[in-house]
């Protein structure tokens, strides 16, 4: 998550690409696994830095390798470390398309990228322990401006695509972005408003900011059905 550590190299894109190039040679040495599903982010698809765009786009499955500079600058804020994290996202995306490229396993493999995931918790018991995306949506609403644009996916939808790559025939390499319906933080606030009357609400500027998020394949490959705006912010707020 970002945050995590500062420098760009040692703390965000080694272990990211560490991670990705040790499953996949410890699933080639095996010889026993059929399919190894990368979870990957919709931001490895994205150009470093666009998450600011007042409006994007995001496609699977286009090829492009998106360029990334690690001898450039990064800001030492928040917004630094959000960047770090994508760049590593990116590599990471790459190590794993070049890796497959070079060395034809014979197991298949299924990238996913998710939008921001959302949902109740397993492990989160306390109010102090939420963390991740859920608790950007928590500031976020008792911020004046959001963390994130609004590209949301309920985490049992990726649980359930999860399980739906697994049990079903999909080519491998196959690209597979998840994201729900698209809605603005003003929805967002005005579902608050009438079923949490009582939150006190700070976001007061919210843009009209959109992250289309081309979902179509993951429908067309999985039957998949996401859950409501609706039942995603009760499942976060009422956990």
């Amino acid at each position: 998550m970002p945050g995590k550590g500062f420098d760009v190299r040692a703390d965000y894109v080694e272990p990211a690409i560490r991670g990705t190039t040790a499953v996949l040679e410890a699933t080639e040495s095996l010889k026993t696994i059929k399919k190894v599903i990368s979870m990957a982010s919709v931001l490895s698809l994205m150009p470093l830095g666009s998450l600011a765009a007042p409006d994007l786009s995001v496609t699977d499955n286009t090829g492009e390798a998106i360029p990334v500079s690690l001898d450039e600058p990064f800001p030492k804020d928040l917004l630094g470390h959000g960047l770090k994290y994508q760049a590593s996202k990116i590599l990471a995306h790459q190590v794993y398309r070049d890796w497959t490229q070079q060395y034809k396993p014979d197991f298949s493999t299924i990238p996913i990228h998710s939008t921001f995931v959302l949902g109740p918790s397993l492990i989160q018991e306390a109010a102090e322990e939420i963390s991740g995306i859920n608790a950007m949506f928590w500031t976020s609403l008792t911020s004046v401006q959001p963390l994130f644009p609004p590209a949301c996916v309920n985490v049992r939808d990726v649980a359930s695509a999860i399980d739906l790559v697994l049990k079903t025939d999909v080519q491998s390499g196959t690209e597979m972005i998840l994201s729900g319906p698209i809605f603005t933080w003003h929805d967002v606030m005005d579902f608050v408003k009438i079923l949490y009357p009582n939150f006190d609400i700070k976001l007061t500027s919210p843009s009209n900011q959109k992250l289309f998020a081309d979902e179509k394949r993951a429908e067309q490959e999985l039957a998949i059905k996401w859950r409501s705006m609706e039942e995603l912010i009760n499942s976060v707020m009422d956990q």
